[in-house]
């Protein structure tokens, strides 16, 4: 699921002129999400039925 959820996001982030000045491209805001999403959690939900 990450391999393939930053590639197919990605084209729907534009940069700013913030982020352009810190050298951040559309590809790296899916990653830093990514990134800061634990992973070896486990998730503790229920689904409304």
């Amino acid at each position: 699921m990450v391999h393939v959820s930053a590639p197919s996001c990605r084209h729907r982030f534009i940069t700013d002129f913030a982020a352009q000045s810190k050298s951040a491209t559309a590809a790296d805001i899916p990653r830093r999400i990514l990134e800061a999403v634990p992973k070896d959690e486990k998730l503790n939900y229920r689904c409304a039925v």
